[in-house]
């Protein structure tokens, strides 16, 4: 049987940190009752897009009507995609828009009590969860290369399976920690994988948005690694900044489906879209404007800045 505490300090020798000293690091927000904080946190990958409009539009509104905090924080965790200049340019995008920040990335490198604010400065946070996750048998280190990625992926699309690195495809979910050790003293790369209970063994969450949903399957995700990793960092900072998240996904697409809505007349504002979207009455309405996204989202957002 695999001992998890010496495979995580195998993993994070020299990570002492544990979640319960991070959440002391951020305690709760001194906010009145019903204060809501939100966030924006894009890639600094290039110009902003539609999708971080809208979000943008509804979290500093949610943020600002309740007394609350509306902040940026920048997920610079892809060194490859990086875009010099991105996060200034995403900022005064936004400030045309009449769109600004309480806290975050935007002021100077950094200006609040919940920072940093650049994921790549927080790493040795998500490490202290990586570890925590791999001592509860939770998580478990995959050894895969590029190469070995690459083929898994062509023959999931030729079979048309589900992507990823589960079932079968897992092959380093059940190494010993011999062999785990063997690969770490040779300093191959690796990352920490989400262990999920098998094949079958599905988890369900409640969302806002879409109700119920979940996975039936064995999908791994990475959760971390020695490098910086988005999923498990997002998921943690948006609990330790106890933040409020409407995700991208639904941003990006209840955004078009309102702006649709309140641009071509149809509702009369975002607020009535949203109960008819949330009411599932969508279907009744069908929006008549064809006019371009820029005309639509100036007159989205002269209606709708309540």
């Amino acid at each position: 049987m695999m001992d998890n505490n010496k495979l995580a300090e195998l993993l994070f020798p020299s990570t002492t940190g544990t979640p319960e000293s991070c959440e002391k690091l951020f305690p709760p927000r001194k906010l009145k009752d019903g204060a809501k904080v939100t966030r924006l946190a894009p890639s600094p990958t290039g110009f902003i897009h539609l999708g971080n409009l809208y979000g943008a539009f509804v979290d500093e509104r949610l943020a600002r009507q309740s007394g609350g905090v509306f902040y940026l924080r920048v997920e610079d965790t892809d060194d490859k995609r990086l875009v010099e200049g991105a996060v200034d340019a995403l900022v005064s995008s936004l400030a045309f828009f009449g769109v600004s920040f309480d806290e975050g990335a935007a002021s100077g490198g950094g200006s609040g009590d919940y920072g940093p604010y650049c994921q790549s400065a927080r790493a040795e946070i998500y490490r202290s969860y990586a570890k925590r996750m791999v001592t509860d048998g939770l998580a478990y280190p995959c050894f895969l290369t590029e190469e070995e990625l690459s083929e898994i992926r062509e023959s999931q699309e030729r079979g048309k399976e589900i992507p990823g690195v589960y079932g079968k495809w897992a092959s380093c979910r059940d190494f010993t920690f011999e062999q785990i050790e063997a690969n770490v003293n040779a300093g191959k790369p690796h990352v920490i994988r989400l262990k999920s209970g098998g094949a079958g063994s599905a988890v369900s969450v409640f969302d806002g948005i879409r109700a119920a949903a979940g996975k039936d399957y064995d999908k791994i995700h990475i959760v971390g690694g020695g490098t910086k990793d988005s999923l498990l960092c997002r998921m943690t900072a948006d609990s330790l900044g106890r933040t409020i998240v409407a995700g991208p996904a639904e941003a990006t697409v209840l955004g078009n489906i309102a702006v649709q809505l309140v641009a071509s007349g149809d509702i009369e504002s975002i607020s009535r879209a949203r109960e008819i979207i949330a009411g599932g009455s969508l279907k009744a309405y069908k929006p008549s404007g064809h006019l371009e996204w820029a005309e639509k989202y100036e007159i989205f957002r002269r209606k709708t800045l309540w």
